[in-house]
């Protein structure tokens, strides 16, 4: 009987449950969603795997129900329900932790998969602890930016540090960790003592899907650019309407490129967030010409957008990564990236698939967009130059990575158990 049950156990699928403040399959809409949204469905056939995380529709929070991704049931345990109030995402997503914390426990998971290192801490308090991984999406602070002025000084780099790194450095087993190789290595640097559990991984999005999609809608460029009333050439921005993206900095750019320039270039914006009213009331209040907002849309409805854009622009003053760059040039789009993104240094080849900036520094960036309307480079080239790098960031390298190191995790426990 006991080899019987040894053999069960061998074939016996480790419970792994991913934790995020996302639903999984659309908001925020971000990249922390779509990398959700791609690697769930693939661990799915790995490991016994649950999801937990946000509502954005009526299921009952801290219930355990099922959701598809991609063909594949997922069981899932929306946690809290995101609302229009002013409490920040992240410290919601926290509260609910705490208050599902047993309900999560007793899922007797044999791995937490934290995406969002602040996601961790309310396990502190508990005594019994799975194996946790703790995936940093970059390693710049994300609630410094956070737009209530209240949250943002209570929530200041020092406290973050502390309970955001130090005390999840403390907890976790392994720390994935999604950055460019100088942050990384100056990260590891800083935190010697728990060097040993970083592991840097690649960022990526669905590369293939991106790059199929948005030639697709180039052949009905022209035929979009007639129906929504826009220039022939246009910079793009994708992504959440706050302060942290620097939309009024871009705003008040481009204000200055219609003035100056005689070429006929729009401006799309695609989005939400706190700060879309005060975006409106500028461009009403300065006229500026030429700014198209279609709203939030889904990763399906981008390549659509992305087909009648030339160049993409994304002027953050913080920015983990960014893997709506990845998404930009997977679609073969050039790129003016803010040196604050964390994806600057690997992704951006200044003059070879476009450039960084100073997200601080508005005739930088102007006189990049004048030099890149009036063609004194080739966005072809750039275009082409884009899809080379980008296909170094596959997903089908990632996965398989973080699976064999789940399983290497695993394996350890197993074997020091049995010490």
């Amino acid at each position: 009987m006991k080899n019987q049950s040894d053999s069960k156990n061998l074939i016996k699928k480790p419970r792994v449950a991913i934790i995020s403040s996302s639903d999984f399959k659309a908001f925020p809409g971000g990249g922390i969603t779509s990398f959700l949204n791609y690697i769930t469905p693939i661990l799915s056939d790995i490991f016994d795997l649950s999801a937990i995380g946000i509502s954005i529709k009526t299921n009952k929070i801290g219930n355990w129900t099922k959701i598809k991704i991609k063909g594949k049931n997922i069981h899932f345990l929306p946690i809290v329900r995101l609302g229009n109030d002013f409490v920040p995402k992240m410290l919601k997503v926290l509260w609910g932790i705490v208050r599902n914390r047993k309900k999560i426990l007793s899922g007797n998971f044999d791995v937490l998969y934290f995406h969002g290192n602040p996601l961790v801490i309310p396990f502190f308090f508990f005594k019994k602890q799975p194996i946790i991984v703790a995936h940093f999406h970059g390693l710049q602070n994300p609630l410094a930016y956070v737009r209530i002025k209240f949250f943002r000084n209570i929530l200041s780099e020092k406290i973050y540090e502390v309970f955001c790194y130090k005390l999840v450095m403390k907890m976790a087993d392994k720390i994935l960790i999604a950055s460019d190789q100088q942050s990384f290595l100056n990260f590891s640097e800083k935190y010697n003592e728990y060097k040993d559990k970083f592991i840097r991984i690649p960022n990526f999005v669905d590369n293939d899907f991106f790059l199929k999609e948005t030639k697709k809608w180039t052949i009905e460029r022209a035929k979009l650019i007639h129906q929504w009333k826009i220039p022939e050439k246009n910079f793009i921005y994708i992504g959440r309407f706050s302060d942290e993206k620097n939309l009024v900095f871009l705003l008040n750019t481009y204000y200055k490129f219609k003035k100056e320039s005689k070429k006929h270039w729009g401006l799309i914006l695609i989005g939400d967030g706190p700060q879309k009213k005060d975006i409106e009331k500028l461009i009403n209040r300065k006229s500026i010409k030429n700014v198209f907002m279609p709203g939030f849309k889904q990763k399906e409805e981008l390549p659509k957008y992305l087909a009648v854009s030339d160049v993409f622009v994304l002027p953050s003053v913080s920015e983990g990564w960014g893997l709506v760059v990845n998404e930009a040039m997977a679609a073969g789009l050039p790129i003016l990236i803010s040196k604050k993104c964390g994806c600057s240094q690997e992704l951006v080849e200044d003059g070879k698939n476009g450039f960084s900036f100073d997200p601080q520094d508005t005739n930088e960036l102007l006189r990049l967009m004048l030099d890149i309307a009036d063609g004194k480079y080739d966005l072809k080239v750039m275009g082409e130059n884009s899809l080379r790098i980008i296909n170094k960031f596959k997903p089908e390298l990632v996965v398989p990575m973080i699976a064999q190191i789940i399983k290497s995790i695993l394996i350890e426990k197993t074997a020091s158990q049995n010490l």
